[in-house]
């Protein structure tokens, strides 16, 4: 620590900040590192003795990524100064996507006073999915293998006493087992992208170049045919969940997003709304604007199984699923959520849930009317609030 130990208020303050998980550097005016903690020790190693050295201009230069003097660091400082708010920013710090944040604090003088926290990257998430990839690889590997094999005694010498029909039908469940595999492998390599574009920094630069103005309404009718495609795509037997949507939307809504990832939220929210409720129950879609013209919301209602209380905790976790016996017995790794929660986040908006067991869940979003300005920094850039 660098700062006045001498002081009682100092003592209990640093006390308070080496407790903390996260890295803290905090510069004065003139740019001198007058205080840091023992996460940023461990975070930043002998860097941080360079930016003890240097002050300021070595911080902009270890977490700023981009030329210039307005790269990421100086930006975010730029926009907490203007908004009074902490601005979040990303460093590469050892080949590692790094979250950050800027703020500006005065002094009891008026003095400015420059901090940054850096959080410690959290890899888990990816090093469980590799995990479960390699799994549900070596499965799919093995049991196509078997099947192709199996198709192929068939097909090259067909028991003599097995009729045609029969033969087809067998030969279609072997396929079908092996499009079932396909299929997980599919949806694991996509899981696979979506985390990858969170933990290496891409998504907001895939999000930024997607940007476009859509009326809502009609998006969602060109998304729902885009679904009922989807779900049809996994049987001839697939229902077309459509019957049992009911959809609020007001004409003429619009908002400048990134339809693609919107799409790929409300698919992972709509999709666990109807395989966890009743199959004669309805799932309610509703989007309205706030008061204020700023962000739109979009409510999925369920009437399903809904969430018990001591595992609320677990919904936004990866790789976590409830312990209910509907839960159980569906097909899933825990992880759609997860997703959806940092990629709503990335477009400066905000996901929530009320549920009740037994009776059902509300999943909320809320999104940036002009994800644009959000990504610009036209607004505050703080992800939405509540209800």
């Amino acid at each position: 620590m660098t700062d006045d130990v001498n002081s009682p208020v100092a003592v209990e303050l640093s006390d308070a900040l080496n407790g903390l998980g996260q890295g803290v550097l905090l510069f004065d005016h003139t740019g001198r590192l007058v205080l840091s903690n023992l996460a940023a020790e461990r975070i930043l190693g002998p860097n941080l003795d360079m930016i003890r050295s240097n002050g300021w201009p070595a911080c902009v230069m270890l977490l700023g990524s981009g030329g210039g003097e307005e790269n990421a660091v100086t930006a975010a400082v730029n926009r907490a100064r203007l908004t009074s708010e902490p601005v979040r920013f990303h460093a590469e710090l050892g080949g590692a996507y790094t979250p950050c944040w800027a703020s500006v604090v005065y002094s009891p003088e008026g003095r400015p006073y420059t901090l940054i926290s850096i959080e410690i990257p959290d890899w888990e998430p990816l090093s469980e999915l590799m995990a479960v990839f390699r799994d549900e690889a070596g499965t799919a590997i093995d049991t196509m293998r078997g099947h192709i094999g199996l198709v192929s005694q068939l097909a090259s010498r067909p028991p003599e006493k097995l009729s045609k029909e029969k033969l087809s039908g067998q030969i279609r469940g072997f396929v079908e087992v092996l499009d079932t595999h396909v299929g997980r492998l599919q949806a694991l390599m996509e899981v696979m992208g979506r985390l990858e574009a969170i933990r290496t920094g891409t998504l907001v630069r895939e999000i930024a170049g997607d940007v476009r103005k859509i009326v809502l309404d009609e998006w969602f009718e060109d998304f729902l045919e885009e679904l009922a495609d989807e779900w049809a795509s996994d049987g001839d037997d697939a229902p077309d969940y459509r019957d049992r949507l009911v959809v609020n939307i007001p004409e003429g809504l619009e908002i400048e997003t990134s339809p693609r990832c919107l799409g790929r939220i409300l698919r992972d929210v709509i999709r666990n709304a109807l395989i966890y409720s009743p199959d004669d129950s309805t799932v309610a879609i509703r989007a309205r604007a706030d008061v204020h013209g700023r962000f739109v919301q979009i409510d999925v209602i369920d009437e399903g199984i809904g969430v018990r209380a001591s595992e609320a905790s677990r919904v936004f976790a990866p790789f976590q699923r409830a312990r209910q016996p509907h839960v159980i017995g569906e097909f899933g790794y825990g992880i759609s959520l997860y997703l959806a929660k940092h990629e709503i986040e990335a477009m400066g908006g905000r996901i929530w849930f009320e549920s009740e067991e037994g009776v059902g869940s509300t999943f909320s979003i809320k999104v940036p009317v002009s994800l644009r300005d959000q990504l610009s920094g036209g607004s505050s850039g703080s992800p939405a609030t509540g209800t």
